[in-house]
């Protein structure tokens, strides 16, 4: 799942992943995510959030997943750095996490990394 609200941005990201053979369902906040995973539970095995986000946070979706599912999968996106996101408290130290713009091979890379963990 990609939960991004900006819809460029979620577009490009659910193509790339499309590309390489990944099927993706998209949000477009955090409330949809959330809607949409209780929907395919199932079938999901990593959320993208973005960071921040209407409605919802990334982190905030991400909690409310995790009650549904504890085992699941996921990585942050935000055009912060994360020294930012981390000083700030927005995200814990050990959250998987990627700064924008990324590149496909980054992106492509890291839900690799993230999904045989």
């Amino acid at each position: 799942m990609v939960a991004e609200d900006d819809a460029v941005i979620r577009k490009l990201t659910r193509n790339i992943l499309e590309r390489f053979g990944y099927k993706v369902v998209e949000a477009f906040d955090g409330e949809d995510a959330i809607r949409k995973f209780m929907d395919n539970k199932d079938k999901i095995h990593i959320v993208l959030f973005d960071v921040i986000m209407p409605k919802k946070n990334g982190k905030e979706a991400y909690e409310e997943i995790k009650k549904i599912r504890p085992d699941i999968k996921s990585i942050f996106i935000s055009g912060y750095t994360a020294d930012i996101i981390h000083e700030k408290g927005i995200l814990d130290e050990e959250m998987n996490f990627i700064s924008k713009p990324v590149s496909p091979k980054d992106l492509l890379r890291k839900v690799r990394e993230v999904l045989d963990n």
